[in-house]
Order: C-alpha cells, then structure tokens, then sequence
C-alpha cells in the first residue's frame, strides 16, 4: 500500500509538472493562433489581388496581341506605299 501511495505521489507531482508546463505555454499558443488568424486573412486578400491581377494581366496581353496585329497592317500598308514611291 506505502509503494502504491509513492507512486501515486510520483504521479501526482508529474501530473503537476505537466500542468505547469501546459499552462505556461497557453499565451504563447493563443498568440500563435492569433497569427495564424492575420495570415489566413492575408492569403485571402493576397489570393484576390492575384486573381484581380491576373485578370488585368490578360485583359493587357490580349491589347497588346491587337496592337501588335494594327503594327503589322500599318507596316504592310507602309510598305505597300514604299514600293509604289
């Protein structure tokens, strides 16, 4: 019964270590939550601004492949011209 008793004693004492130590990491794992909370609103707002950008990136090349397109007619027109001169 005495050894039974130590153990439990033993295990009382570890139990309150551990308990310590478990609470003593509770501000620091709220702060980490709390981070994790600003960076997901981060990736969301980031996730939109690449999406927003990406859109403006297409709308941008498919102008520039018209341009392009109004570049080569006015330069065969040109050369047209040229070559009557």
């Amino acid at each position: 019964m005495e050894q039974m008793l130590s153990k439990f004693d033993a295990f009382g004492e570890s139990l309150s270590a551990v308990r310590e130590d478990v609470n003593s990491m509770k501000p620091d794992l709220h702060a980490v939550k709390e981070d994790v909370a600003v960076l997901k609103s981060a990736v969301r707002t980031n996730g939109q601004d690449i999406r927003s950008l990406k859109e403006a990136v297409q709308g941008n090349t498919e102008a520039i492949h018209a341009m392009q397109n109004d570049l080569k007619n006015i330069n065969q027109r040109l050369e047209v011209v040229e070559a009557k001169s």
